[in-house]
C-alpha cells in the first residue's frame, strides 16, 4: 500500500468518525480524539516522511497517542497555559481543572474552612501544585499517568500519603496528571 493511500485511509477513517460523533450514533471523548488525532498526525509524519528521522518522529507522535485513549477525559478540562486558583470560601473549592501548563490551587487563604473537605484537581500536560496551610493534616491521593507524584516517579504512578500530626484541620487531596508532576507544599 502506498504512503498517499495510507493516508487517503486515515483522513477518511476520521472523517467517517467525525460524522457518526456529530450525529450521535458513537460517543467519543475528548481524550479519544486527542490520542486519535495525535495516531493520526504520527502516521501521517511517518508514511509521508522519506528520512529515517522523520519515520521516528511519526513513530514517537503516534506513539504519545495511545495513553491518551486510556486516560480520564476530565484531564482535557479546562484552560491553557499558567494559572492560580486561590479560593476565598467553600463553595469555590469546586474540581479545578487545566488542559496544558501549570495550575497553582493555593488553599492558604485565611478563614478557608478545610476540615473534613475533599478538594480535586487535574491537569492533562504540566505542573500540578497544592498549596497547602501549615498545621493541616493532609491526605493525599494522586496518579500521574507518566510523570511524578513527589518523589515517585514513571508510568503510572499512584500515591497516597498522609502527612501532619493532628493538625487543627483534615483535608484530602483527589489529585491527577496526564503528563506532568503533582506537588502538594505547605504554605510558604
Amino acid at each position: 500500500m502506498s504512503s498517499r493511500i495510507a493516508l487517503a485511509a486515515l483522513v477518511v477513517g476520521a472523517v467517517v468518525l467525525g460524522v457518526l460523533a456529530a450525529t450521535d450514533v458513537v460517543d467519543v471523548s475528548r481524550a479519544t480524539w486527542v490520542g486519535l488525532a495525535l495516531i493520526g498526525m504520527g502516521a501521517a509524519i511517518a508514511l509521508l516522511g522519506r528520512r529515517v528521522l522523520l519515520v521516528v518522529i511519526g513513530f514517537l507522535v503516534a506513539a504519545l497517542g495511545v495513553p491518551a485513549l486510556l486516560v480520564d477525559d476530565k484531564l482535557f478540562e479546562g484552560g491553557v497555559g499558567a494559572s492560580t486558583k486561590r479560593p476565598e470560601s467553600a463553595s469555590e473549592l469546586e474540581p479545578f481543572r487545566h488542559v496544558v501548563g501549570s495550575l497553582t490551587v493555593d488553599l492558604t487563604e485565611p478563614g478557608l474552612e478545610l476540615d473534613d473537605v475533599t478538594v480535586e484537581a487535574t491537569i492533562g500536560i504540566g505542573d500540578l501544585l497544592v498549596l497547602v496551610p501549615d498545621g493541616t493534616d493532609v491526605i493525599v491521593d494522586a496518579h500521574v499517568w507518566g510523570g511524578k507524584a513527589e518523589s515517585k516517579s514513571g508510568w503510572n504512578v499512584d500515591l497516597t500519603s498522609i502527612s501532619g500530626t493532628s493538625g487543627a484541620q483534615e483535608l484530602t487531596l483527589e489529585l491527577e496528571a496526564g503528563f506532568g508532576n503533582v506537588r502538594v507544599r505547605p504554605s510558604p
